[in-house]
């Protein structure tokens, strides 16, 4: 009985991979549309101001309004969390940067990528 489970096995393992096989050979060659499409590939970075206020991790959350706080606390956060600002209303701002890509669709330069991209920015640098 085992080892008729391990031929059934060792079969089924050979339909896979013929399978894998036969599934790769007809995937297309893109190697083409690659070179005739990069030539039109741009980098997009930006840079734009932000309220300190905003957390470092790029999602958009904002951070807590220390000032309910006792100032043991507030004096613990303020230092060890730099995106907080030092003072209540906080008024500082950083700067944000972000990277994202696009491409030329005319001849004339205009440049198609994603609005998040360039969403808010200051500053659009396409190279």
């Amino acid at each position: 009985m085992p080892s008729l489970k391990l031929s059934f096995s060792a079969l089924f393992a050979v339909l896979l991979l013929g399978q894998a096989a036969v599934a790769q050979a007809n995937l297309p060659d893109f190697t083409e549309l690659v070179e005739d499409a990069s030539p039109a590939v741009v980098n997009i970075s930006t840079r734009q101001k932000v309220p300190d206020r905003v957390a470092a991790n790029g999602g958009g959350q904002t951070m807590p309004d220390l000032e309910g706080l006792p100032p043991m606390f507030r004096e613990f956060f303020e230092r060890n969390i730099p995106q907080v600002p030092r003072a209540p209303g906080g008024g500082r701002q950083r700067e944000a940067q972000s990277l994202g890509s696009g491409f030329i669709i005319s001849a004339d330069g205009y440049v198609l990528t994603n609005n998040h991209v360039i969403a808010d920015a200051d500053e659009i640098i396409v190279r």
